[in-house]
């Protein structure tokens, strides 16, 4: 049960008093919690949030039922475009237990490095080239801090590499389909202050950033279009960051 279903708001009382009402209840949610077994079906954000979220601890991902309609999901959609949206999503989600953070868990959410040697060496070369591809990074005048977006920057590459090889394996073929539904989805409009708050703490690339990066990456999207080192958007593949 969420610890806001347990407060009772009034209007008497002043927004002081009603935020640290509810900072209380969480507060006291958490050490009731303490020392108790995990409950794998508790979720940490209400059913009807828009998101969705990896529990390394846990192992777990979640799918809320408020994210679940358009634009990320449909019955109207077709394969191509609710893979585009909510397929991307829930592979990004699950691609975060291979991140930076991820990868140090077990299956039972026990903090545990069990990779060998050559894993780790492999990883580290892996991360080591997605620093680098997106250290370059940046939107107007303002850079991006490529460690801060690793973990996202590893879920999104992943996440994206598993949707295009659904799309080889399952679908009927329309490219266009999916790739114009992959990107008005992270359509936004931000204001300069607004936008600049989220650059310095948000994990995630601003959306445009995120959305050419991944496709850049891609070489079904750069044949598809027929890109050439004359587009913007080309990307030798020698420079392409292939996780699978």
């Amino acid at each position: 049960m969420s610890p806001h279903s347990k407060i009772h708001l009034s209007s008497d009382k002043s927004l002081l008093d009603s935020v640290s009402m509810i900072l209380s209840a969480v507060a006291k949610s958490s050490w009731d919690k303490l020392l108790k077994t995990n409950v794998r079906d508790d979720w940490e954000i209400d059913s009807f949030t828009v998101n969705a979220y990896y529990n390394a601890q846990m192992n777990k991902i979640v799918i809320p039922a408020g994210i679940l309609q358009k634009p990320f999901y449909s019955s109207d959609y077709s394969f191509e475009k609710n893979l585009a949206r909510i397929g991307f999503l829930i592979a990004h989600e699950i691609s975060h237990a291979f991140d930076i953070d991820g990868i140090l868990f077990d299956e039972f959410g026990n903090r545990i490095c069990r990779e060998s040697e050559e894993d780790t060496v492999y990883f580290e070369s892996l991360v080591n080239r997605i620093v680098s591809k997106y250290a370059i990074q940046g939107i107007e005048k303002y850079n991006i801090d490529n460690w801060q977006t690793l973990s996202e920057n590893i879920a999104d590459l992943a996440g994206f590499a598993c949707v295009e090889k659904i799309m080889l394996e399952k679908s009927s073929g329309n490219w266009e389909d999916f790739y114009s539904s992959f990107a008005s989805l992270w359509r936004t409009k931000q204001r300069p202050e607004y936008q600049e708050m989220s650059i310095l703490s948000d994990t995630h690339l601003p959306n445009k950033l995120r959305v050419n990066s991944l496709l850049s990456n891609s070489k079904t999207f750069i044949e598809f279009y027929n890109l050439s080192e004359k587009d913007e958007m080309y990307l030798d593949f020698e420079e392409h960051i292939q996780l699978f």
